[in-house]
């Protein structure tokens, strides 16, 4: 749930949609809810006061860019993520083409 839903803000939109789907992310991601505590009053408290730790902190493998987006989508201010996931699937596309070059560059090649 975004933070918005949890202040119960007049003003949701899809943005909202967007928090969701970087949440459900950063746990396919890493196996971790972006927040964790030991009580649901506590876990919304993080939620909508602590930065979230981005994913790349618990698995070193995640290319600096799909870390990025991820944490863009988990941002407490709804005009600080992304404004649509038209705009959010563009990210995801560049950053899945940046990823197929780096493994296609020569320098990954095996040498013979």
């Amino acid at each position: 749930m975004a933070p918005e839903q949890i202040r119960e803000s007049s003003e949701i939109d899809g943005r909202a949609d967007v928090y969701s789907l970087g949440a459900t992310a950063y746990e396919l991601l890493t196996g971790q809810l972006p927040f964790t505590a030991k009580s649901m009053v506590l876990a919304v408290y993080a939620q909508l006061n602590d930065e979230v730790s981005p994913p790349s902190t618990l698995r070193t493998d995640i290319p600096q860019e799909l870390d990025s987006i991820v944490t863009k989508c988990l941002e407490k201010d709804p005009d600080n993520r992304f404004q649509s996931a038209y705009e959010l699937s563009a990210a995801l596309r560049a950053c899945l083409r940046e990823y197929e070059a780096d493994e296609i560059a020569p320098s990954n090649q095996p040498s013979h």
